[in-house]
């Protein structure tokens, strides 16, 4: 069976426990200030001569995270990855788009995103924030998959987070009938990780599951857009290029 290891692992220092897992000390900074229609004053990204970035210790706090190291690709979410680090970036230097009504993070994994909206931004930013993940056992997540019955919530549901939750071509699939669900008007922002790979079928290095993703939404008419590089940064990773943030919206069809 493959394995499969986040490219953040070798960066976090984290201490291994008896069980096998590991625990992550991950340093956050805060927002400077939460204004009223929520937006959020994080100082700008400074970077010293080298192009490592300066982090200021001033109002920064510790999340403790605990992870697994490599996984099979059902347990990928047990790991964290660039795109989660990414999410919660986002919702820390946008913490209006929240305001925005209920929320939904579907494929939470490690859970680092709403942990760095509890700690970091004030309990009024958001109406409610649910937290999902899919069943650790890919037949199972097939088979939900297929049936496509969605929870109540779903026509609840006014903003939905998700970080790297496209890389399976079946679970995609899955994602896209879960956003054709949401009632009109939803929103959807999306960490996504690029990662290239080569194929047979283009005989040439592509990201695959990214290009599989967008072909399914523009099928389906689901718009979507690259959204603009974030100004901030809270946590400390590197955010390649390949990192990007994608914003989708759900409209009468």
């Amino acid at each position: 069976m493959d394995h499969y290891t986040s490219e953040i692992h070798g960066t976090l220092n984290s201490k291994k426990g008896s069980d096998g897992t590991y625990i992550a000390r991950i340093r956050v900074s805060k927002p400077c200030s939460i204004s009223s229609d929520g937006r959020s004053s994080t100082a700008k990204m400074l970077f010293d001569e080298d192009g490592d970035l300066i982090r200021s210790t001033e109002e920064e706090s510790v999340i403790l995270l605990k992870h697994s190291g490599s996984s099979s690709l059902q347990d990928v979410g047990s790991q964290l990855w660039g795109g989660s680090l990414l999410l919660a970036d986002m919702i820390l230097a946008h913490p209006e788009f929240l305001l925005q009504g209920n929320v939904l993070e579907i494929g939470s994994g490690t859970g680092l995103t709403p942990i760095g909206a509890a700690i970091c931004l004030p309990s009024t930013s958001f109406s409610s924030y649910i937290v999902t993940d899919l069943e650790q056992n890919l037949d199972g997540i097939r088979h939900n998959f297929a049936l496509n019955h969605f929870p109540k919530w779903a026509q609840e549901t006014d903003v939905v987070l998700g970080g790297d939750v496209i890389y399976d071509e079946v679970l995609t699939n899955g994602i896209i009938a879960f956003i054709l669900s949401l009632k009109e008007g939803a929103v959807l922002y999306f960490a996504i990780e690029k990662r290239y790979v080569f194929t047979n079928e283009d005989l040439d290095i592509v990201s695959h599951s990214y290009n599989y993703f967008l072909q399914g939404l523009n099928h389906h008419g689901i718009p979507f857009e690259e959204m603009d590089p974030l100004p901030t940064q809270s946590f400390c990773y590197e955010r390649s290029r390949d990192l990007i943030l994608l914003r989708i919206m759900k409209q009468k069809r």
